[in-house]
């Protein structure tokens, strides 16, 4: 599965096997892990869901506002899981039931607000009739499935009072599909009604708290720089602090230049003679000897 054309998803990424995850946080491998991650699980291969998991346990992903993704395949994520998940013949909880409820899950709001219990009851009331997400859509003027809204869940923050056309907006921004909200969204949400014991009680929002907006996680390469940055910069620090001159520079401790003349002297030092370029210098052993006339003439 691959939701950009000529992605290396659609070729052969199996070079993604042989480096460390430590590399993953720029270039084409994140685009890789980034373009996994917004493919609903049920339609990214084994390869892609293994990428997925991996980066999100090594802190690469989530990115932007998006909600980190629970890990399927740890034992007390599974706990969690409703019972009202399909399990097959191979005692494996069925894709598309765990692909509902990761999207209600990562889209809920925040704990500390008491309304996750009312949001799941008017989420799956939402999706449980056929069509009812794509007319709550149109009532609110807008256009489902655009092509450029990818699908990264997020935390769902709404002051006040919400309705479901509220809820309906929020899985639109968050990429949720008409096809998807017909098909197994509603089977899993007429499961997760038939399943409930009581009707959940719509909360006080008087006293509801004010709710905290999503916290902004900047893309891994951002981060990778950021990182590299502080480093070098506690390098120097350190270097500064165990060798203060190290930090010094040159213009603190200018050099003084003295162009006064030397002092006088009484007995100034003898200037030497000027050298005669036109002078030859004879060797003594090559000059002819002089001969004394009184011995010339014995």
């Amino acid at each position: 599965m691959s939701i950009y054309e000529g992605s290396p998803w659609a070729k052969d990424p199996s070079f993604m096997w042989t480096k460390s995850s430590q590399y993953w946080n720029s270039g084409k491998y994140l685009r890789l892990v980034r373009e996994a991650s917004q493919i609903p699980f049920y339609q990214r291969s084994y390869a892609q869901r293994w990428v997925v998991r991996n980066a999100t346990l090594n802190r690469i992903l989530p990115e932007g506002y998006a909600s980190r993704e629970p890990d399927v395949e740890n034992e007390a994520v599974l706990r969690q899981l409703p019972s009202c998940i399909c399990i097959g013949a191979h005692l494996l909880f069925d894709v598309r039931d765990i692909t509902a409820w990761l999207f209600i899950t990562m889209t809920q709001p925040d704990a500390r607000e008491g309304t996750r219990e009312w949001f799941w009851f008017q989420a799956c009331q939402l999706l449980s009739m056929l069509d009812r997400y794509q007319q709550a859509l149109t009532s609110l003027d807008i256009m489902p499935n655009r092509r450029y809204n990818p699908y990264l869940p997020q935390r769902f923050v709404h002051a006040s009072r919400w309705t479901i056309h509220d809820i309906a907006r929020h899985f639109h921004v968050c990429g949720l599909r008409t096809r998807d909200a017909n098909t197994h969204f509603r089977e899993f949400a007429n499961a997760w009604l038939n399943g409930l014991s009581h009707q959940p009680v719509e909360p006080a929002w008087d006293q509801v708290p004010v709710p905290i907006a999503n916290d902004f996680t900047e893309p891994a390469s951002s981060r990778k720089n950021k990182n590299r940055k502080l480093k070098k910069a506690t390098i120097a620090l350190n270097i500064h602090s165990h060798w203060p001159e190290a930090g010094q520079s040159t213009h603190q401790n200018p050099v003084v230049y003295d162009d006064s003349p030397p002092p006088y002297t009484e007995d100034p030092q003898p200037q030497q003679e000027a050298y005669d370029s036109t002078a030859v210098e004879v060797d003594e052993e090559d000059t002819p000897m002089s001969l004394d006339q009184d011995a010339s003439r014995m």
